[in-house]
């Protein structure tokens, strides 16, 4: 919020911070950020719906800790930076993720905010890229489960379930 000049008084203008889009409980529910009416009548609805119940294996793989014990991120962590070696995908389970770029004057952008449960890094270990193509930090603390390239590629080839899961996400 931020007051202007309106004459002799200021004049209260309030600035709305938008939700992140597409965030999930755990259990297939998605807000979407924004009231059910405007929600609803979202286009890309049903691919919200679909990324957040599409996540049901890569839940339960955690939950039976078949993917480690999950990863604490403190607010504004960089968990890995555009440019780093890829070494794993990660699936988060708790919390928000800011996917950001760096622009030319050292700032950097935020393209994309994650919100729990969803998996990331997944172009990377999938593809043939050796480092990252983006970076990722926590957006006011996080969760995550980091699944190393062998287990990830392992779980990708014996689960079709979570294979399928990955693709559709």
């Amino acid at each position: 919020n931020f007051s202007k000049s309106g004459g002799n008084r200021p004049v209260h203008v309030p600035v709305p911070v938008p939700a992140p889009i597409g965030h999930a409980d755990g259990y297939g529910n998605v807000d979407g950020g924004l009231p059910p009416p405007l929600f609803e009548k979202l286009p890309g609805r049903r691919r919200l719906l679909s990324s957040a119940v599409g996540m049901r294996t890569w839940t339960r793989l955690a939950a039976a800790s078949n993917l480690g014990a999950p990863i604490a991120l403190p607010d504004r962590e960089v968990l890995f930076d555009s440019g780093d070696a890829v070494h794993a995908a990660f699936l988060l389970v708790d919390g928000y993720v800011e996917i950001f770029h760096h622009v030319e004057d050292g700032r950097s952008m935020v393209v994309r905010v994650l919100g729990a449960p969803c998996l990331f890094g997944v172009a990377e270990t999938c593809g043939v890229e050796t480092h990252y193509l983006e970076g990722v930090r926590a957006l006011g603390g996080a969760s995550v489960h980091r699944i190393e390239l062998q287990r990830f590629h392992e779980l990708l080839r014996t689960d079709p379930a979570a294979a399928l899961e990955c693709l559709a996400g």
